[in-house]
């Protein structure tokens, strides 16, 4: 049990120091999604092509909107 507590007691920390060192983000890391109501045309084609299917058409106020499930 020693040997092990002292072979971890000298090797580098696994975790980031995250608020004095900034992580970067991963290659193809394309930003947070935001979603403006004002331009949305209620057409349904985010809904449709969504890999993940987290995308669902919901009627609100007699016009149809993407309600996202992160």
């Amino acid at each position: 049990m020693f040997q092990e507590v002292f072979s971890h007691l000298f090797k580098k920390p696994v975790t980031g120091k995250y608020p004095f060192v900034k992580c970067v983000p991963a290659e193809g890391f394309r930003g947070k999604q935001v979603f403006d109501v004002s331009l949305c045309v209620s057409c349904g084609l985010c809904s449709r092509d969504c890999p993940a299917k987290a995308i669902e058409m919901i009627e609100f106020e007699g016009k149809k909107r993407p309600t996202f499930f992160l």
